[in-house]
């Protein structure tokens, strides 16, 4: 049974509905999710609280998910949290994935139980590093 009590997500989107799809969506599962319009309101969230998850639009306004993932990869935020990228429009090269930390990618239209399933995978492995 996947769960996510005691974690911190933070979901970034500037489309206010899918935004709070995924906010209800692990809520349901027991997640503290806080949500954010854009990389810049993120990554400033980054550094007064700690998440073990974001999950981020490739393309928003006022800060991209690409340039979140590389300004928390060159940060002191501690610690790290699991990261994914979902977009509709561009495929994330695996060498850019790799450089960046990006545990792994969704195509728009996302389909929720298999976002879940794979977020919930990367928690468990996360939780036998330590």
């Amino acid at each position: 049974m996947i769960s996510f009590v005691g974690k911190n997500i933070l979901v970034v989107d500037d489309e206010v509905y899918l935004r709070e799809i995924l906010i209800d969506e692990f809520s349901s599962y027991g997640a503290n999710v806080v949500g954010a319009e854009n990389g810049n309101v993120a990554f400033k969230l980054c550094t007064q609280q700690n998440f073990d998850v974001i999950i981020s639009d490739l393309k928003m306004p006022g800060g991209d998910g690409l340039t979140l993932m590389r300004e928390l990869k060159e940060s002191t935020v501690r610690p790290k949290p699991r990261r994914f990228l979902y977009s509709g429009f561009y495929d994330i090269p695996e060498e850019t994935k790799k450089n960046l930390d990006i545990d792994a990618t969704f195509g728009k239209p996302i389909e929720l139980e298999k976002m879940v399933e794979i977020i919930a995978h990367f928690i468990d492995l996360a939780a036998l590093d330590d």
